[in-house]
């Protein structure tokens, strides 16, 4: 195949979405970008050196003003992002298109002639755009269907976890539409081999990480005076760029950062006593950096990501906890305090299932198709 188109919802902010595209990138090396939303430079590494196709929305989000979360942007411009979806349309010389799907992407109009793949690795996207706007809750019922009837007639849907494969179905089925012909569980990664195991007794770890990715300004607030409340110090990281403002006035003196690399973050965690997640992000990409280096970790569990933790392991037990559990760990973080607990070696074990090459060998096993006419067809 010599004509692969690769696409995501936005190349603006880096997010789960464009790392997997990195990967995707250096498979297919000759491939082209496509995006509902594009900023030049924003997003470095594989993804910028392709050639990158973008609707009109591009123009309007760099004037702005909500330029830090494009997520939001497309839920205030629902009128624009019917636009976008119906005219941003695949070239009928595509032989193979593969979305990385938050829920909208997908509905790209393409030729049947092209075979189409798309990785969904949630709904937030849409979620998004049908609750945050007038508009788009006017428009809930047509946005959910169209979704749902593009992924019922690709010819092969992945899914991030178990989760979203039954809730995938479900929805399917109350909206009458058939489901895909192939429909696969494929677990992300992340960069897990950043976040070694690193044992320093003559390390006093008494500071807190959280992650506030996604939280209400509320939530970020309660557990900053939980820490507080506990004489703890914390690290603040994750947080939208109008909430770091607030904070900073707020909190003029605490270590507060809207994004972190993985080389930052690394050291931060494993010199840390104990890692708390605010996301409840269907895909735990914090948490499981956590659990990778070591580390006690309070964290949104939920129905959606429950499968990413190691549940009912006795030995991960102690050092696990919802955030609804969070009174009851107050007396638990002085005592890992005093004792300066060790990184626990179950715990990084159990992240080791999500590195990269886990999902790269799974991937290229089911991009690797049998026609329904003909010999076995390799796309790679």
């Amino acid at each position: 195949m010599n004509n692969i188109v690769l696409s995501c919802e936005q190349i603006v902010l880096r997010d789960i979405e464009h790392q997997h595209l990195d990967l995707l990138c250096g498979q297919f090396p000759e491939s082209k970008m496509m995006t509902l939303v594009h900023q030049e430079k924003n997003v470095l590494g594989p993804i910028e050196q392709r050639g990158i196709r973008s609707s009109f929305l591009s123009y309007k989000f760099s004037s702005s003003a909500i330029s830090d979360e494009p997520k939001n942007f497309l839920a205030s411009n629902v009128l624009g992002l019917l636009s976008a979806t119906s005219k941003l349309s695949v070239s009928c010389s595509t032989d193979l298109l593969v979305n990385v799907s938050r829920g909208l992407i997908h509905l790209l109009p393409t030729c049947k002639k092209t075979q189409t793949v798309t990785y969904l690795l949630d709904w937030s996207y849409l979620e998004s755009v049908t609750q945050n706007s007038i508009r788009g809750r006017l428009l809930a019922k047509y946005f959910w269907y169209r979704s749902l009837k593009a992924l019922s007639q690709q010819s092969k849907v992945f899914v991030s976890s178990k989760f979203l494969r039954q809730d995938l179905l479900e929805k399917l089925e109350r909206a009458g539409l058939p489901k895909p012909k192939q429909l696969e569980v494929l677990h992300p990664y992340t960069d897990i081999d950043e976040f070694p195991l690193k044992e320093n007794n003559d390390l006093k770890r008494n500071h807190v990480v959280i992650n506030a990715k996604g939280a209400m300004f509320l939530e970020i607030e309660q557990m900053i005076n939980f820490c507080q409340q506990e004489q703890l110090l914390w690290t603040l990281i994750g947080v939208s760029n109008e909430q770091e403002l607030k904070l900073s006035k707020k909190y003029p003196d605490a270590k507060i950062q809207s994004s972190i690399c993985s080389g930052e973050l690394a050291p931060l965690l494993s010199s840390g006593l104990a890692a708390i997640d605010l996301s409840g992000d269907a895909f735990p990409d914090f948490s499981l950096k956590a659990m990778a280096a070591g580390r006690p970790l309070m964290a949104k569990i939920n129905k959606a990501n429950q499968e990413f933790f190691p549940i009912g392991d006795s030995e991960c037990a102690p050092y696990l906890f919802n955030l609804n559990q969070l009174s009851s760990v107050s007396e638990l973080l002085h005592e890992w305090s005093e004792k300066n607990i060790a990184p626990q070696v179950r715990l990084h074990r159990f992240a080791q299932g999500f590195r990269e090459v886990y999902f790269k060998q799974k991937c290229l096993k089911l991009l690797t198709t049998r026609e329904n006419h003909g010999p076995r067809k390799q796309l790679m």
